[in-house]
This record gives structure tokens, sequence and C-alpha cells, in this order.
């Protein structure tokens, strides 16, 4: 089993929503593809660059990722998506691996409760 960090929006065509920073990544669907090809079991958007494009960027994201089929840990359509984690079973070893985002609870990461798309924060009370 192999992870990265997906540190891109996933757009099926014209940038949305892009955000006022420096950089503002995005990647066509085809991603995915080629991390299926590398034998990437699955990848983390819970990063600084997974809402580059917006709620709508991230709303296209999940989209994205649920139609293809492959599994983005680290950010959902609520705050109980986003916590879920993947879980696999190797060798008669159970694993489940959990994506967060960065050291610092940020405005926009999802706490419990949360019913709005975005990303799974770090130290959030009760994960």
């Amino acid at each position: 089993m192999s992870m990265t960090n997906f540190e891109s929006a996933l757009l099926s065509g014209a940038r949305t929503d892009p955000q006022p920073k420096q950089y503002a990544f995005h990647a066509p669907p085809a991603a995915l593809t080629a991390f299926k090809y590398a034998h990437v079991t699955l990848v983390t958007e819970a990063n600084n660059y997974g809402e580059d494009c917006g709620r709508p960027g991230l709303a296209q994201t999940l989209a994205i990722a649920k139609a293809a089929h492959y599994p983005v840990i680290g950010i959902g359509a609520n705050a109980a998506q986003a916590f879920t984690p993947y879980r696999k079973t190797i060798n008669g070893q159970r694993i489940a691996i959990r994506g967060h985002r960065g050291h610092r609870l940020e405005p926009d990461d999802l706490v419990d409760g949360d019913r709005h798309p975005g990303r799974a924060g770090l130290g959030v009370p009760g994960r």
C-alpha cells in the first residue's frame, strides 16, 4: 500500500474560484489515472492547496474522485466524510489512515458537526 499528499484541486474544466494566494494549484482528472498507474493506493488532500479553487473546486474534486472510484482522504462534503479513514486489511493486519491538514487549526478547516465541504483540521477536539 502506498499513499501520497496531493497538493492540488482536481478540475475537469476552467479553474473555479481561485483563492487569493501566490500559488493556486489544480490538476485534471487524469492525475488520478497517473496515481493508479504508479500504484499509489490513495491520496490525501488535507493540505494548504486542497482548497486552492474554493468550495466549487473542492466539490469538483470530490465528484471526480467518486467517479474514478479512487480514494481521496482528508476532504469531504462534511466533517464526517473528511475525517473518515481509508481502511484496508493487508496480510491479516487491519490498517486505517486519515488525512489531516497542518499543524494548527485554520479558519476554513472542518471541525466536529460541520455540514459544509472542506478539509479535516488537525488538533480538533474528539478526533
